[in-house]
């Protein structure tokens, strides 16, 4: 099933001078590693703190809200699958950071994650503590 996906990462936006660009093709992951080694040469000297992906859970709901491609209109798995490639491509150049421009530019990098942060009700209740870690551990493992 997902082995016909296993190179593909869905869309993504780039935001650049204030002007946004919506790419609405599919893109390898490793365009977005390429995407990434072009701004890790041109901006590094500058840039110390990467984010690579922001909201990956977001990012799927709304490709989901606006449409898949039409390979997987009809999947069930379709929003995991896309999940699964937007990490890889995060994967991708994070790695690509770390080998190959950290020691020289000094930077870290990274993914931002949406959290709704919880709190028990009842911070002396063993079931309210069980069902907060249980919520936070469903949205960030």
């Amino acid at each position: 099933m997902a082995a016909s996906y296993a190179r593909k990462s869905y869309c993504f936006t780039i935001k650049y001078d204030n002007k946004t660009l919506h790419m609405t093709t599919w893109f390898r992951r490793e365009h977005f590693k390429d995407y990434a080694d072009f701004c890790f040469q041109k901006f590094g000297d500058r840039v110390k703190i990467w984010g690579t992906i922001n909201e990956p859970q977001v990012f799927v709901y709304l490709g989901k809200q606006m449409g898949f491609p039409s390979e997987l209109k009809t999947e069930p798995y379709a929003p995991l699958i896309a999940t699964h490639h937007i990490i890889l491509a995060h994967s991708a150049a994070a790695k690509l950071y770390q080998e190959k421009y950290k020691t020289s530019q000094g930077g870290k990098i990274g993914i931002s994650l949406p959290i709704e942060w919880s709190m028990p009700y009842d911070p002396n209740d063993l079931k309210d503590l069980a069902a907060t870690e249980a919520k936070l551990d469903l949205q960030i493992g």
